[in-house]
């Protein structure tokens, strides 16, 4: 049973908890669609908001579909953004945000971040979403079309 937060007196720090964090991914040809909702802090502009909660879920969708360093005997082969493959804007689906203002009872003035914790969970609702699509399960990242294929004839087999 949870206490009220009014109630509740930590005398050690807090853990971070996951706060009203919602994605889903629709994989589909064309299907180009992120819905994401979010605790935020309070702020006083809610567009910077919205924009710091958008690169967060790009940086996520980056790690899940296309960044990757790649080694050979211990060296960095594509260390430069010509071979290291970060999404642009172009590559993007529409994000979606919905921020929901929900004060920190433990961040200065009810404080929270908002632009780093949106990039946890869109790898695995990608992951989870091309499961659900082709039903092979891939867990590395990120993951490719290449992966994909390898998976599917795997399973063929």
């Amino acid at each position: 049973m949870l206490e009220s937060p009014e109630l509740a007196r930590p005398t050690k720090p807090r853990l971070h908890l996951i706060k009203y964090q919602h994605h889903s991914v629709l994989v589909a040809p064309g299907g180009e669609f992120a819905d994401i909702l979010h605790g935020c802090e309070i702020r006083a502009d809610p567009l910077v908001g919205f924009h710091q909660h958008a690169g967060g879920v790009a940086q996520g969708l980056g790690q899940a579909l296309s960044e990757e360093i790649v080694y050979e005997r211990g060296h960095v082969l594509n260390a430069n953004l010509t071979d290291y493959k970060m999404p642009t804007a172009l590559d993007l689906p529409r994000i979606e945000s919905i921020l929901v203002q929900h004060p920190s009872l433990v961040g200065p003035y009810g404080a929270k971040g908002v632009g780093e914790p949106p990039n946890i969970e869109p790898p695995a609702a990608v992951a989870n979403a091309v499961a659900s699509a082709v039903g092979v399960r891939i867990t590395s990242l990120p993951i490719t079309a290449e992966k994909v294929a390898l998976a599917l004839g795997e399973r063929a087999t």
